[in-house]
């Protein structure tokens, strides 16, 4: 394991202190990754959206977290933000230097949740769709247990008269304990989120570097 492995696992390990993101960047610098250095440092800084750190998603987005911010939906052709709705195209929500939030399909999550928990101490992860779940039955028609299909086996009591929400909720904390989910409501709920989404971001976006 490099210097930079052991400063990572830090910044996971304690995903609410801003220390081990300022050694883990200066590590960074040390071995040439000067711009992924002075994000982190920008971004625990007082103006963590100054116009620098626009400047750095713009062009770094595709490597450094899951794609385009979330104001970049709306520049372009509306399918995008419908993709997106349509759980087809994850969004890493960035905080600190790291993504703190995932929100894309469950079939995103449950392929890709090991490689971005290994680089981002993702803490929200919100769906766009609902996960599929395995039961075990102990007898009778009542399942007794839940859990996610693959290797994300890990099998949870569960108790009957829940709902799929329910099921699918414990399914997941189960296999994640530390991260906290969200799971998608209706379609005109999802709708009318996205509606509200795409308005903040409107209001919030910034005039250059965008």
């Amino acid at each position: 394991m490099t210097d930079l492995d052991r400063l990572l696992a830090a910044v996971l390990a304690h995903p609410d202190e801003d220390t081990p993101r300022l050694m883990y960047a200066d590590e960074l610098d040390a071995q040439g990754q000067h711009e992924r250095a002075e994000f982190i440092r920008l971004q625990l800084g007082p103006d963590p959206m100054c116009v620098r750190v626009r400047d750095l998603c713009e062009q770094y987005q595709q490597k450094w977290f899951l794609g385009p911010r979330p104001w970049d939906r709306i520049k372009g052709a509306w399918v995008s933000d419908f993709q997106w709705y349509n759980g087809q195209t994850p969004i890493g929500e960035v905080s600190r230097g790291f993504v703190f939030k995932f929100i894309g399909s469950a079939d995103h999550w449950l392929t890709r949740a090991d490689a971005i928990l290994a680089q981002h101490p993702v803490r929200e992860v919100r769906l766009t769709t609902m996960p599929e779940v395995k039961f075990e039955y102990m007898g009778g028609d009542v399942p007794r247990f839940v859990h996610l299909p693959g290797r994300y086996s890990q099998k949870v009591p569960c108790f009957s008269g829940w709902t799929a929400r329910g099921y699918a909720s414990t399914a997941l904390e189960g296999a994640w304990p530390d991260i906290k989910f969200e799971l998608p409501g209706s379609r005109v709920e999802r709708f009318d989120e996205l509606n509200e989404m795409l308005r903040r971001i409107r209001d919030a976006a910034p005039s250059v570097a965008t």
